[in-house]
């Protein structure tokens, strides 16, 4: 595992003609609604094929874009030919088609827990959803049926730039529970860095820290701890994997970080002494900053994120 965060995928939606151009960004995958840009660009197609190559050019990194009418068809679209493919698809036909055979969880939204629920009335594949769309409404309520609509391609949501995050955070799910606590710090420390790269381009601090789990058999938890401002993936690192050694052990399917508390100010009671070595810390995080700016997020490491890297690759 050289990079848990180096596959970035590209979700390009297109609408309606009254719908103008829009965007919608997250830890590693994009929505775009490029109806406002097609007379400008030209088709869907020539946009997420432009933004792969520049994404290319300009970072050296593989892209993924899936093209689609909708937002869960483009991100299946993005899928399709990964780590570094292109693939569209274009009607609600074309999308059954494509899924009708595979399993529940090609639908997005559909995680393990209501696979299992799913399971447990027969229903295993997209096909099963379409014979058997009442049972699944039935069994799930409102979420059955926002599943039964999303199997046969009815998605109206919108792609628009959200307000102002609350809270900010990523995770990672494991193909097979991890029993293993310092492999479980050696992930959290990765994320803390790329969470941290990106309140510090935004300029932010936050002021919470929570530790994401999902054990075994699909319980969820939660820990937080607040604390001063910061906005430094080792304060991030620290503070979730302390909170990681207060729970129980237990096999983790899943674990993730979420900052919030967010504040532009990152005013604290500091001594002399502590001004000096604010001083000093500021400076080297600005260098590293800029380079990481111009090269991308890789272009530094601390010694502990190298050795984490390590662990994680030496584990895999």
């Amino acid at each position: 595992m050289s990079n848990i965060f180096d596959k970035p995928s590209v979700y390009a939606v297109f609408k309606g003609d009254d719908v103008v151009f829009s965007v919608y960004i997250s830890l590693d995958e994009g929505f775009l609604d490029v109806t406002g840009s097609l007379g400008i660009f030209g088709s869907a197609a020539n946009i997420g094929q432009e933004i792969k190559r520049r994404i290319r050019e300009e970072t050296g990194l593989p892209c993924s874009v899936g093209v689609g009418y909708s937002i869960m068809s483009a991100k299946l679209a993005s899928e399709e030919k990964k780590p570094d493919g292109f693939y569209e698809i274009p009607t609600a036909e074309a999308l059954r088609s494509l899924i009708i055979d595979r399993s529940v969880r090609v639908i997005y939204g559909i995680g393990p827990q209501t696979e299992a629920e799913l399971n447990n009335i027969g229903v295993r594949t997209v096909r099963d959803i379409y014979n058997n769309r009442q049972t699944v409404i039935s069994t799930l309520g409102n979420h059955g049926k926002y599943i039964v609509d999303l199997a046969e391609g009815n998605d109206d949501r919108v792609v628009a730039v959200p307000s102002k995050s609350q809270s900010y955070g990523t995770e990672t799910t494991f193909q097979q529970d991890i029993t293993d606590f310092e492999y479980l710090k050696d992930v959290l420390r990765l994320i803390a860095r790329e969470l941290s790269y990106h309140i510090r381009l935004k300029g932010t601090y936050c002021r919470t820290v929570t530790l994401k789990i999902t054990y075994k058999g699909f319980k969820k938890i939660t820990r937080s701890k607040s604390g001063e401002p910061t906005n430094r993936a080792g304060d991030i690192y620290k503070t979730a994997a302390a909170l990681l050694d207060k729970i129980e052990k237990q096999p983790v399917r899943l674990i993730g970080i979420t900052l919030s508390g967010f504040t532009d100010d990152a005013a604290q009671q500091m001594t002399l002494f502590d001004v000096a070595a604010s001083e000093k810390d500021g400076r080297i995080a600005a260098v590293m900053m800029e380079l990481q700016r111009k090269y991308g997020i890789d272009a530094v490491k601390t010694g502990s994120e190298l050795t984490a890297e390590k662990r994680l690759q030496n584990e895999k």
